[in-house]
């Protein structure tokens, strides 16, 4: 692991404050208790949008990964979620689970439906540049 790389998202950490909106993916900090969730929500007050697409409040974890699973705290995505502002969930059933403590979900589909989204040969106006889609 590179310090460098570390240091860094240590000092993005400390500059929150200089934020609109902080926007969590369940995957940030997958282990340990929601420590800098807490510190993001209600420490610098900010907006907090949640993504979650799998359902990591269940807590289950292969047997063969039980110094992982013993790290694991499935209590943190409830509160994550209390503390954000806006939740967004990868289905129905994650959706389900996010509104029973929370008023603001919304669901937006991880897989991309194939039958309906096609690609094109050439995208209109793109002139031979291609597409860069990130998030």
């Amino acid at each position: 692991m590179n310090a460098g790389i570390n240091h860094q998202r240590f000092a993005q950490l400390m500059s929150l404050g200089s934020f609109d909106g902080i926007f969590i993916y369940r995957e940030a900090l997958p282990i340990g208790p929601p420590v800098w969730e807490w510190v993001c929500a209600r420490r610098f007050r900010k907006p907090v949008l949640f993504d979650f697409d799998d359902a990591v409040f269940l807590g289950d974890t292969n047997p063969t990964n039980w110094i992982v699973g013993r790290m694991k705290c499935a209590w943190k995505v409830e509160r994550v979620i209390r503390w954000s502002r806006q939740v967004i969930a990868g289905n129905a059933y994650l959706a389900a689970y996010a509104r029973a403590h929370h008023l603001h979900v919304t669901v937006i589909p991880t897989p991309i439906d194939t039958s309906r989204y096609q690609p094109r040969q050439a995208a209109e106006g793109m002139n031979g540049r291609i597409p860069v889609i990130g998030w």
